[in-house]
């Protein structure tokens, strides 16, 4: 996804500020909707919801470029 988003816009700030975005949304939002002792599973970056964004995000991204014609 930050590659993609570098090819894009030429830059690699917007990929920085999309990872701070991430662990900014990931400790603030993920963590507050889970609890408990499995709350490992469900946020961090390995964690289930966390995965979830990432691939959603993913495929908006792929589907766009295919659309576009661009790098694939």
């Amino acid at each position: 996804m930050a590659g993609l988003l570098t090819l894009e816009s030429g830059s690699v700030w917007p990929a920085a500020f999309l990872h701070a975005a991430h662990n900014n949304y990931d400790q603030m939002v993920f963590q507050v909707i889970t609890a408990g002792a499995s709350k490992m599973f469900f946020v961090s970056e390995t964690g289930v919801l966390t995965i979830l964004c990432a691939w959603a995000l993913a495929a908006i991204l792929y589907i766009r470029a295919r659309k576009q014609g661009k790098y694939l």
